[in-house]
């Protein structure tokens, strides 16, 4: 079984997680693509179903969406072997087809150890109640 993570067992998909962040700030596709799984699936906060390129296109390529930041906070990490199932809120800060937003939102997220490090298989976001 899983466990919550409080320990160091979790910190590379938290790691992981916050390369990712980082990379979407930064508009860093190919950092985006050594950290995403080709068969990456999101699933964005109005619902739709990304795959990994269509996600690149979306959030860095067209440059529709530029984030100020992504914060992750209450971080919580479960490890089943050699997959980490994270939960966090996020705090984004953002432009979106020029419009500014700052907004949170939930998050969960997948990451596999592969030989190359933890991948994120997938990854699912929506809106959190406004602090």
């Amino acid at each position: 079984l899983g466990r919550a993570q409080e320990d160091e067992d979790g910190v590379p998909a938290v790691q992981a997680a916050l390369e990712r962040s980082a990379a979407l700030v930064q508009a860093d596709r190919a950092a985006l693509e050594r950290l995403l799984h080709p068969n990456f699936t999101y699933v964005n906060a109005g619902g739709a179903r990304l795959n990994l390129e269509e996600y690149l296109e979306v959030y860095v390529s067209l440059g529709d969406m530029r984030w100020e930041q992504q914060e992750l906070e209450q971080v919580q990490v479960e490890v089943y072997g050699d997959t980490a199932v994270l939960v966090a809120r996020l705090h984004d800060r953002a432009t979106h087809q020029g419009h500014v937003f700052d907004a949170y939102f939930q998050t969960i997220q997948v990451y596999v150890l592969f030989p190359q490090g933890w991948l994120c298989v997938a990854a699912q976001t929506t809106q959190a109640p406004q602090e």
